[in-house]
């Protein structure tokens, strides 16, 4: 346990009607935190998050965030959320860019609430961040899928956050747009000082990265540092034998 935690995971179980898909997670996560959580489809990653999140209660065990219980935590501007997919869902309607990350302003105050003059300076900050204020007009359908989701990031810092989640972010998105992306968080990380909670299938990249990471399927299987992991055997543990791995250096 680690007394600085912002997020704590203690002693976590959860299943759907009879599934197990948690069991008795224990995991703490400090401020300025890089953590990159991987594990196999169905492993829990996306359950994690919902936990965390508070969208889904734990069976048993708790989850507190700034030392409170998810249940009575009311701070969620606090904490940015890009969900998996994100892009598949929001391109379908016709908002323009700058109308996207102004969701993740209004989000917690109702979405008829007009935005106010700092709301709009705000937005056009959280568009720099991600070099966007170029496109705040135009349609987000017109865009690439990685211009795309520098939006869904923009829309998650807007509410200025102490904590980024990211489910699977680069799914779907191009190499080069993916580099762009990870030089993207380590700037949100190192120099504006959000913890990022990052959960990806691609472990070379996530490793990396993150500064730490946690293994999940079903139980926590570790959590440390990329190369902790890497030399460990955790890759049998988490995806079955034969599975070959080579950490890539910079």
């Amino acid at each position: 346990m680690d007394d600085k935690a912002i997020i704590r995971v203690a002693d976590v179980s959860f299943a759907y009607h009879d599934r197990m898909v948690l069991s008795r997670i224990n995991l703490d996560i400090v401020p300025g935190e890089y953590l990159g959580v991987i594990g196999p489809n169905g492993g829990g990653k996306t359950t994690l998050l919902k936990l965390i999140l508070g969208l889904l209660k734990p069976d048993s065990g708790s989850v507190e965030l700034f030392g409170r219980p998810t249940t009575t935590f009311r701070q969620w501007s606090r904490i940015g959320y890009v969900p998996q997919k994100a892009t598949s869902i929001e391109s379908r309607f016709p908002f323009t860019v700058e109308e996207v990350v102004s969701f993740g302003r209004v989000g917690s105050k109702g979405m008829l609430r007009r935005l106010k003059a700092a709301d709009r300076e705000a937005v056009m900050r959280a568009l720099a961040q991600v070099n966007m204020a170029p496109k705040r007009k135009a349609r987000l359908s017109e865009l690439s899928g990685g211009q795309q989701q520098l939006v869904f990031i923009a829309k998650g810092i807007v509410s200025e956050p102490d904590i980024l989640i990211l489910d699977e972010p680069t799914a779907g998105v191009d190499v080069e747009s993916q580099d762009e992306f990870y030089r993207l968080l380590s700037r949100l990380n190192r120099k504006e000082g959000i913890t990022l909670v990052v959960v990806s299938h691609d472990i070379d990249v996530i490793a990396n990265e993150v500064k730490s990471v946690a293994c999940l399927n079903q139980t926590l299987i570790c959590h440390g540092t990329p190369r902790e992991f890497i030399s460990g055997d955790y890759m049998e543990k988490l995806y079955g034998r034969g599975r070959k791995f080579i950490l890539h250096g910079h």
